[in-house]
């Protein structure tokens, strides 16, 4: 019942509806993977931003957005827009460092490393060490306090014992 020309017809739409199925199936798995890298970037405790070639910021986790102040509504995402640290940004920028430490302004120290990712932009991590700092302050107080606390008796000892021998 079908003509050459009904195919002919036919041939271009079902052609656009086979284009249409399979974005509409790449649309879907896009967002799909789109979801699993929220999650898995979300599930990280510590900060995490990922920058694009311009240095504008296109995904952070919500303890970047906690640690660091970000407005997830801001519409500027150039990174001198969102984050208030002028340490963090100059480490943002700076293309020959990949690890730094810093202090932020609420008295955090954090340890921050960067990745290059080619035709991307970087992903910088951040890493609260405010803890360990402290306890390596308090061992070397302890260890400071330990030595002069030995010191005395032990220069009294040092001094008898070199009298003992002209006696």
């Amino acid at each position: 019942a079908f003509r050459e020309s009904h195919f002919n017809l036919l041939k271009p739409i079902a052609e656009q509806a086979a284009r249409a199925i399979d974005n509409a199936t790449l649309y879907t798995r896009t967002r799909e993977d789109r979801r699993s890298l929220d999650a898995v970037i979300h599930a990280v405790q510590e900060p995490i931003l990922v920058f694009d070639q311009d240095n504008q910021l296109i995904l952070f986790n919500r303890q970047a957005e906690l640690t660091l102040n970000l407005d997830p509504m801001a519409e500027d995402r150039a990174i001198q827009k969102l984050v208030a640290e002028p340490a963090l940004v100059e480490f943002i920028r700076d293309e020959s460092r990949d690890q730094t430490q810093l202090t932020l302004s609420s008295g955090q120290i954090m340890e921050c490393r960067q990745a290059w990712i080619p035709a991307l932009g970087h992903v910088v991590s951040l890493y609260d060490i405010t803890t360990l700092k402290e306890l390596d302050r308090m061992k070397s107080e302890y260890v400071s306090h330990v030595s002069h606390d030995l010191k005395n008796p032990l220069a009294l000892i040092k001094g008898y014992a070199g009298v003992l021998p002209d006696s």
